[in-house]
Order: structure tokens, then C-alpha cells, then sequence
């Protein structure tokens, strides 16, 4: 749903570690390299019952995007799922809303596309991380209001100064050594650019790093509960950011094997096939309602982020929690078109 680029002030060779947080958390974990606590005083809830941690088959990047399998859309979708989507219609003239709605959405989304191309990329907001990190407020307080609201409306940011530059140094170098000690393997086959690692010392010490911690609790913050006390929202911290281990690329100059397609994270198919994450939608999906309605921040009327199956399927590395950010650390020096992130920034629209 969103993705947040923590970039830090380097300006290296290519080197990217992916990292994502997500809130639903029994106690306070950090990694034991952290030596940073928490400025919340949140009481963390516990864990609901039952809750039992399954493992996941093995694969590389390419066994989750067709784009680099080979894969089609028609292998992917059989016809079920076109039966699935007619019995959400209850009626002709709740066919007629969404056509209408859709209509709408692809209006609003013409105009934004036009407002991206004039803009380039100062549509992406960028803020500094605060220079005195142990008085870091909310995000409000990081910038401007104009800054702020853009980063709601774009579900996008591009935040420096995270990390000191000698420290992503070392981090970069001791990573290349640490790939070519252990022959880490990877996609592309031939030439590894996506490696499957997960938990060298480097991506344990950057994701542990105070910086970018706060950084991660602060963005987390940006979510909020309804006003509904019976939620199971109650049961979710906002407080306390878990990590998401992810995978390491180290991109080669002039590369374009590695791209891939416009795609959604945090559940595809499953936002229709699973009832609770389909409730999510509501005010996009239920005659009578407005798309413009929907709040993309919101964990739920009823908590429908924290029940929904995201990984109905079990793929290979596919996650069955809410990530409610995704961040890229970047320690390399690009351009356009040099292995940069690309977004569809405007929330609203794209959800």
C-alpha cells in the first residue's frame, strides 16, 4: 500500500537494504544489536490465542513476480475469480455505482498522472531526519505542513540524513565481502543482483541503528484507530515497529534484467477472495458509498488490516502479517532510470 524510501546522505556505489515494519506485537522487539529504547510508554498487548508461526517454502524474487518467472495473468487468475467478483454485485443499480465510481477513479487518476509529469520528481516529498535524534517528535514536527500533508496524500517520502555516511560505508563494503564469502545466491542465476540474504551483520546493524528505529515508530504513527472501542484494533501497538527481514540487492551498473512490473504488496487476489480484507474497502465497494471516503490510514473500522489474510496461497516468501510501510535504505549515488524505486504517488487513487 505504501512505500516510505529512507535514504541516507551517501553517495556510493550501489548497495540497497529493503526493510519493512508492521505493529501487531506481543513485546518490545528489537534486535540485539539495538541499543535504543523506546520513547513510547505504551503497554505492548499480548499476541491473540492460537497464534502459531508456520514456515514458508523457499524460493527467490522471481517466485513471487510473474514478471521475472514467466509467468502469465491467466495462470495466475483462473475463472472463479471472475465469479467471485460478480457476487460482490447485489444489483443492477449497485453495478451501475461502480461503474460509476471506477469512472470517477480513473478521472481523478488522468489528472494526477498529468500533475506527475509536470512535476517530475519534486512531486515525491523529501525531509531531513532530525538533526538532534533524541528529541524527535511526530512526523508533523520534522517539516512544514505543506511537507506534511503532501506525504499523507503521496503515502510516499523520501527521508535523508538517516544514517552518518561512514557507517553505510562500512555497512556496503562488509556486505560485499560477506556475499562473496559465502557464494550468497540470487536473482538473476549468472549474475546475482536480489540476493536471499537475510540476516548478515550489516542488514542486523542497519535495521537495529537508533536512526532509522524512530524513523520507522515515528511513520508508524501516521495510522491511527477508529473511534471504535470494540475493535480488535485495541490489540494493535502503533508504537512499537517489528522487523520484516527482507532480501539484499546489490544492482550492476547498466542492469535491466532486474525490473519488475507495476504490482501491489500486502495481498493481491486475496483482497477480494478473503472477506475481512474486502470489508477493508467498504466505502469503495458498498452502494451508495464514495471512494473519496475511504482512509487509506486507517487500520479498519472494525481492525479488518489485522484479520485479513494477506497469504492465502503460502508462496514462497509471500507475508501473512500487515506491513504498513515499506522502506528502502539506500547507500549508492542514482539517476533516472538507474535502478530507482518507482511509485504510483497518490494514495487515495492507487488504493
Amino acid at each position: 500500500m505504501l512505500r516510505t524510501v529512507l535514504r541516507s546522505a551517501v553517495r556510493a556505489p550501489n548497495v540497497s537494504i529493503t526493510r519493512r515494519s508492521f505493529a501487531v506485537s506481543s513485546t518490545t522487539f528489537r534486535p540485539s544489536l539495538d541499543t535504543s529504547t523506546s520513547s513510547s510508554t505504551t503497554t505492548t498487548p499480548p499476541l491473540p490465542p492460537g497464534a502459531k508461526k508456520v514456515g514458508k517454502k523457499e524460493g527467490t524474487i522471481a517466485s513471487v513476480f510473474a514478471t521475472l518467472s514467466g509467468g502469465t495473468l491467466e495462470d495466475a487468475l483462473p475463472d472463479r475469480f471472475a465469479e467471485l467478483k460478480r457476487s460482490i454485485v447485489t444489483s443492477s443499480s449497485h453495478a451501475e455505482h461502480l461503474q460509476r465510481s471506477w469512472r470517477s477513479v480513473l478521472s481523478s487518476l488522468s489528472a494526477r498522472v498529468d500533475e506527475t509529469i509536470r512535476l517530475g520528481g519534486q512531486c515525491i516529498p523529501e525531509i531531513d531526519f532530525p538533526s538532534d535524534s533524541a528529541k524527535v517528535g511526530p512526523v508533523n514536527e520534522w517539516t512544514d505542513a505543506a511537507t506534511f500533508n503532501a506525504i499523507k496524500d503521496r503515502g510516499v517520502a523520501v527521508i535523508r540524513n538517516v544514517i552518518p555516511r561512514e557507517q553505510a560505508l562500512q555497512w556496503k563494503q562488509d556486505i560485499r565481502a560477506y556475499a562473496s564469502r559465502n557464494n550468497a545466491k540470487g536473482f538473476p542465476e549468472d549474475n546475482p543482483q536480489v540476493y536471499e540474504l537475510y540476516w548478515s551483520p550489516s542488514q542486523l546493524q542497519a535495521r537495529s541503528h537508533p536512526n532509522l528505529l524512530t524513523t520507522c515508530e515515528r511513520f508508524l504513527q501516521l495510522f491511527h484507530n477508529p473511534s471504535s472501542t470494540t475493535s480488535v484494533e485495541t490489540a494493535c501497538s502503533l508504537d512499537h515497529p517489528l522487523t520484516y527481514v527482507d532480501r539484499l540487492r546489490i544492482r550492476q551498473p547498466g542492469d535491466a534484467q532486474f525490473a519488475l512490473g507495476p504490482h501491489i504488496d500486502g495481498g493481491g487476489v486475496e483482497r477480494w477472495e478473503c472477506e475481512s480484507f474486502r470489508a477493508l474497502w467498504r466505502n469503495i465497494l458498498l452502494e451508495n458509498s464514495t471512494w473519496q471516503s475511504h482512509d487509506p490510514w486507517s487500520l479498519g473500522e472494525n481492525g479488518e488490516r489485522m484479520t485479513a489474510k494477506t497469504d492465502m496461497y503460502d508462496g514462497p516468501g509471500q507475508c501473512g502479517v500487515f506491513r504498513p510501510l515499506q522502506g528502502w535504505l539506500s547507500m549508492s549515488s542514482t539517476s533516472q532510470n538507474e535502478g530507482t524505486l518507482k511509485v504510483l504517488p497518490f494514495l487515495h487513487e492507487s488504493t
